[in-house]
């Protein structure tokens, strides 16, 4: 394929203003997953719609050109790394159990163990530690400080009940019909960036400017589920033309391939395929695919990979679309050369593409150089190589700046550990063992921890507080249902020298603290018992009780919802146990 007749990839940049679900397929009817990258199925969706909202008929040449002749094809959005659109990690990379820093790669091991082999050989053929899969699906496409960077996008979670509305729950009649239910959806959170792709073919290359302004224009919609309140509003920034989807592909075949020489193909998405001759969906037929695409130039000498259910939904109808196995991103075949393979020609099948549905992003593949001297290789923790970073930088400052730093940070762990210790204590004994009345639920109380599960900083601890008062308030249109709020009411939380309060008070007065100091001061006033933690600065300092009590309140919130979740963990345990 020439330059003249390469296509022009338009890469573009997108970051979610709200969270997104773009579902996958689930096997729980009351639960949506959701995908861990915006499928370029998604995007072509948006095109397609502002086309027709613009006046453009669905039978007229533009849309086909557009959105269904294949001219222009919607490649997958990925989760930025390094500035960069990421890969789909191979799912020949397995990480060693005793040493997770330690990363095998199966596919430089050719398994061939037989008769011949000796025993003390066998760790030349194939690994004889203990394997898991690489937890991140994600790595950078390029090697840097002798690593590759890899990542997972943030996918958060929520619990949504739908309820009777006379009774306030779900419930079943004696026919054990369902009235109401629990639903779980994933989605991807908010203001993460991925970085995806439109191919563009030379036919189409007059449209390159009317497909920028048609996404651009506005911020687009993306995934499902809008009314339950996932938005799925995203901007897209274009970020440059070139002519190769990856660019600067550590170990990318960059010459001709001799005879009897080894290479490898990465799957860079998944791939759909058809079997030769029954014309039936087969991902198998991946391999028959490639090397006829080869010419017959290479054979087939290992192969990791494993399969999936790929499916998508389409907004417009309100129905699902046809669901096919596939063969799942990062596998891997190594092929050997029987002769020389041009490279003009791998060029052309990655431009191409394998199988069916590449209008939708499917079947991009990457030829990659094979050694089997590399059998180890380094993987990283994107977040780990920041927090790297960070502390070269806190190494560049002066030494008596960077061993204050030291010590604050020792001393915050420290203090905060001992805080957790002490509010678990409270929590089991001084609360929830000689709370009265009677406690509410197991299925309430999880429903309120729920609340606290992102809570990983102050900030996010703030928030959750927020959302709590709310809950615990008057207001019938946003508080928890009359019913919740009596089965809170009806508990009664023994306070030393305070004497009863209601459950629900209590929640609401270390909900509605204001930050800092006196956020610690409501949560000394809501424990069971005020001597231990009066004194915990005094105990747990490392420098000066001043400094210890300056952690405390800084991170008041962040000790409020501990005690909170802490609480309710405890009295959902008596529950189980039939305390009374």
């Amino acid at each position: 394929m020439s330059s003249s007749a390469a296509p022009t990839y338009l890469h573009y940049r997108l970051q979610l203003r709200s969270p997104a679900i773009v579902s996958t397929l689930s096997g729980d009817p009351n639960s949506i997953a959701t995908q861990s990258f915006i499928p370029g199925g998604a995007l072509r969706g948006v095109l397609a719609g502002r086309l027709l909202a613009s006046g453009v008929g669905g039978d007229d040449e533009e849309f086909r050109r557009l959105i269904l002749s294949g001219e222009v094809r919607y490649l997958h959005a990925f989760p930025e790394l390094a500035g960069k659109r990421s890969l789909p990690s191979a799912l020949s990379w397995k990480t060693n159990k005793v040493d997770p820093a330690r990363v095998i790669d199966l596919a430089a091991f050719s398994g061939a163990i037989d008769t011949a082999v000796d025993a003390e050989d066998f760790k030349n053929v194939w690994p004889e530690e203990g394997l898991a899969a690489v937890s991140a699906p994600f790595a950078a496409v390029s090697v840097s400080s002798g690593a590759r960077d890899i990542a997972a996008p943030s996918i958060g979670s929520r619990i949504h009940q739908q309820r009777d509305r006379i009774k306030g729950r779900p419930w079943k009649d004696r026919e054990e019909q369902p009235h109401g239910a629990l639903f779980v959806y994933e989605y991807l959170e908010a203001e993460q960036v991925f970085r995806g792709a439109i191919q563009v073919m030379p036919a189409a290359a007059g449209d390159i400017e009317i497909i920028k302004q048609l996404l651009v224009s506005s911020p687009i919609l993306i995934g499902r589920s809008r009314r339950a309140g996932y938005g799925g509003e995203a901007a897209v920034e274009f970020t440059g033309q070139v002519r190769r989807e990856y660019e600067n592909v550590s170990e990318s075949v960059s010459q001709d391939v001799a005879a009897g020489e080894l290479f490898r193909v990465l799957l860079a998405s998944a791939y759909v395929g058809r079997h030769p001759e029954t014309g039936q969906l087969d991902p198998s037929a991946l391999p028959d695919e490639l090397l006829s695409r080869l010419g017959g130039a290479a054979t087939v000498e290992r192969t990791c990979w494993t399969f999936e259910v790929v499916g998508a939904f389409n907004q417009k109808w309100r129905l699902e679309v046809p669901q096919a196995q596939a063969v799942a991103a990062g596998a891997v075949l190594v092929l050997k050369a029987t002769s020389a393979i041009p490279l003009a020609t791998l060029r052309a099948i990655e431009h191409e593409g394998l199988g069916e549905r590449r209008v939708e992003g499917f079947g991009r593949v990457l030829f990659l150089e094979h050694s089997d001297d590399r059998g180890t290789i380094r993987l990283r923790r994107a977040e780990d190589h920041e927090q790297t970073d960070a502390t070269a930088a806190t190494a560049l400052a002066p030494q008596g700046e960077q061993s204050r730093r030291q010590l604050d940070l020792l001393e915050r762990r420290i203090v905060l550990a001992a805080a957790r210790a002490e509010l678990d204590r409270v929590a089991a004994l001084d609360l929830a063992a000689k709370a009265k009345g009677k406690r509410p639920t197991n299925s309430l109380l999880g429903r309120l921890r729920t609340l606290f599960r992102r809570s990983m900083d102050e900030q996010a601890a703030q928030a959750a507080l927020a959302n709590l008062r709310i809950w615990c308030s008057d207001d019938d249109d946003h508080a928890l249902k009359k019913n919740a709020r009596e089965q809170l009411d009806r508990c009664l939380v023994n306070r030393e020298g305070f004497g009863c309060e209601e459950f629900r008070r209590w929640l609401r007065r270390l909900a509605e603290s204001d930050h800092g100091e006196p956020g610690w001061e409501a949560l000394v006033l809501a424990s069971g018992n005020q001597a231990t933690l009066t004194g915990l600065a005094a105990r747990s300092h490392l420098t000066t009780g001043a400094e210890a009590e300056a952690v405390l309140h800084e991170h008041s919130a962040l000790l409020r919802v501990h005690l909170v979740d802490a609480v309710l963990g405890a009295m959902a345990r008596l529950n189980r146990r039939g305390a009374t």
